[in-house]
């Protein structure tokens, strides 16, 4: 927590994908009183901003094992960094092997998951995707909120 404030860390890849502006579109659904949300991609992400995170939201579209892409880096930057203490909720706009991977990579760093992960399925335009996402965000918000004691 800084200035009595969560941090949300919305990491997602590739950077050129949809994703991207989805994390952006996820930022605005934060309460700005409660929460700082930062957005990067997860080949610029640093262990600094993984431990200052109280919320990690990762998206990935990438269906490898990420022995390539954005999540590689992530994956080596994460190393043996243990998470704990932190909440996690993952999201993809294509496949459940997408989260599946991410659980992975995650196994051993003793953050708590929100839930299975999240497909958003609709058009980013289309108006029930606000309402969709910010039902998700509701409910990391208040996994967090019960983990934290809040």
């Amino acid at each position: 927590m800084t200035n009595g404030k969560f941090q949300v860390l919305i990491v997602f890849s590739p950077v050129h994908s949809s994703l991207s502006s989805l994390a952006t579109s996820m930022a605005q659904l934060f309460d700005d009183g409660r929460f700082i949300v930062t957005s990067v991609a997860a080949a610029d992400v640093s262990v600094a901003q993984l431990l200052a995170a109280d919320v990690l939201l990762l998206g990935s579209n990438d269906e490898s094992n990420f022995a390539h892409g954005g999540f590689e880096y992530f994956r080596q930057e994460l190393g043996d960094t243990k998470l704990s203490g932190r909440l996690a909720a993952l999201f993809s706009s294509i496949s459940e092997i997408s989260l599946k991977n991410l659980k992975i990579m995650l196994k051993e760093s003793g953050i708590t998951l929100a839930d299975e992960g999240f497909i958003v399925r609709s058009a980013w335009d289309d108006p029930k995707t606000e309402r969709i996402l910010r039902r998700w965000i509701g409910h990391v918000v208040k996994t967090h909120d019960e983990i934290a004691r809040i």
